[in-house]
């Protein structure tokens, strides 16, 4: 039942992207529809912390974001961007079913066998399937698994490096020239913009996982960052598998 109940929300969540409502509210439903049900299977005690702690977060990431927009009001100059034709409104309810198809095998795994210790890798993976390209090629999937991989060697060299001198002030600007970096190439918009995404989330994601943990070990490190490799290569791969058999071709124009 629950398994069921996730599937049809998780459906929902990609439908209403799809149709054209705004990605963000749908974005974060479905991480939380992919930790909480996890957390509170495993550690019923934390079925009710971790949801106020989501709320939180969120809640001041977005108070952040708005403290930005209030420091620098005046807004870029917009970009020539080609409109997106999307799946279309025949082809969204199968891009959904498409989507969760991808998702659940994963979240699955993580029901029957409790990884709460491994829960970046699930919302890493969610990440990236709410973000396939349904036009990408064969090479922009697996440029996206290397991203995956790259991003996070970055997030543990980053944590290695904070560790020669561990202050909240050396942490801000490590990030600070960091981010910067990625989100110059990411505002450039070239057709490589997405690729820099998937991989400075793979790098926050690898990051804050360390930094939550502690120190740990290269072994440990390294294991993190092949388990989030592999589930970023099982989604991209299943996604470009199945929108190869079940989507229809467009017709060059």
């Amino acid at each position: 039942m629950l398994f069921g109940l996730i599937g049809l929300s998780m459906f929902l969540a990609f439908y209403m992207m799809l149709i054209g409502k705004p990605r963000l509210p749908a974005i974060l439903a479905l991480i939380c529809l992919g930790t909480i049900p996890v957390v509170a299977m495993v550690v019923p005690a934390y079925a009710g912390l971790l949801p106020r702690g989501l709320i939180l977060g969120i809640t001041l990431a977005m108070l952040m974001i708005f403290a930005a927009y209030a420091i620098w009001p005046t807004p870029p100059p917009a970009r020539e961007v080609p409109p997106d034709p999307g799946p279309g409104e025949a082809s969204a309810l199968r891009v959904a079913l498409l989507s969760v198809a991808a998702i659940l095998p994963v979240m699955l795994v993580y029901l029957l066998f409790g990884l709460t210790d491994v829960m970046p890798v699930l919302i890493g993976t969610i990440l990236l399937v709410s973000t396939f390209d349904v036009n990408s090629t064969r090479q922009q999937a697996v440029a996206r698994v290397l991203a995956n991989f790259f991003g996070g060697l970055l997030g543990m060299l980053i944590h290695t490096v904070l560790w020669t001198t561990p202050t909240l002030p050396f942490l801000g600007a490590l990030l600070f020239v960091v981010l910067l970096g990625f989100g110059k190439f990411i505002f450039s918009g070239s057709p490589s913009a997405p690729i820099a995404v998937i991989a400075c989330n793979a790098m926050l994601i690898i990051l804050g996982s360390a930094l939550l943990t502690g120190t740990g070990s290269l072994s440990l490190f390294l294991t993190r960052v092949f388990l989030f490799s592999l589930a970023g290569a099982f989604a991209v791969g299943v996604m470009s598998l199945l929108w190869h058999w079940f989507m229809p071709k467009r017709s060059a124009s």
